[in-house]
C-alpha cells in the first residue's frame, strides 16, 4: 500500500520449525514476535534420510491470515489461528505470498519445494481447518 505517496509494507512471517510468526511494520522497521504453536522437535534420522515438513500459508475471503504444517507421512495438522484483517494497517490493500529463509538460522542444509498452490486447501487440510482466532502473545523481536 501507500501513505503519504510512499510506498509501504508490511510482512507477516511463517518459522514452521520454530513455530513462531513474525510480522514487521513499514512505518518504523519494527517487528513482533508471536509463538504461534510449539516448536517442532529434532528427530534422529539416518545420515541418509532427512525429514520433510510442508507448510501452508491460507488467505481468506475476509482478508484474515492463518499458517499450519503437518510432518510429511502424518495425520496431524498443527494451525496457527487466523490473523484478521483489522490487524494489519488499513493502508495495506494486497497480500503475496513468498517463500524466505533466515540463511543463518538452519542447522542442516535444507532443500525446499512448492508442491501446492491454488485458491483452496488440499482436501485433508481444509477439512481439518479450525475456525479459532490467532490467540498467541505478541512481544517486541529484535533481529
Amino acid at each position: 500500500g501507500t501513505q503519504g505517496g510512499h510506498g509501504l509494507v508490511t510482512t507477516l512471517l511463517f518459522a514452521p520449525v520454530s513455530g513462531r510468526v513474525f510480522v514487521t511494520f513499514a512505518e518504523d522497521n519494527s517487528c513482533l514476535a508471536a509463538q504461534s504453536m510449539p516448536a517442532l522437535e529434532e528427530r534422529l534420522m539416518d545420515d541418509d534420510e532427512h525429514e520433510e515438513i510442508e507448510a501452508f500459508l491460507c488467505l481468506g475471503i475476509d482478508g484474515a491470515v492463518s499458517f499450519c504444517r503437518r510432518r510429511v507421512g502424518e495425520e496431524r495438522v498443527e494451525w496457527s489461528g487466523e490473523v484478521p484483517r483489522e490487524f494489519f494497517p488499513a493502508w495495506a490493500e494486497h497480500k503475496f505470498a513468498t517463500l524466505d529463509f533466515q540463511i543463518d538460522q538452519l542447522k542442516a542444509p535444507a532443500e525446499v519445494l512448492v508442491t501446492w498452490a491454488g485458491p483452496q486447501l488440499p482436501a485433508a487440510l481444509a477439512s481439518a481447518m479450525p475456525l479459532s482466532k490467532f490467540d498467541a502473545t505478541w512481544n517486541e523481536h529484535r533481529w
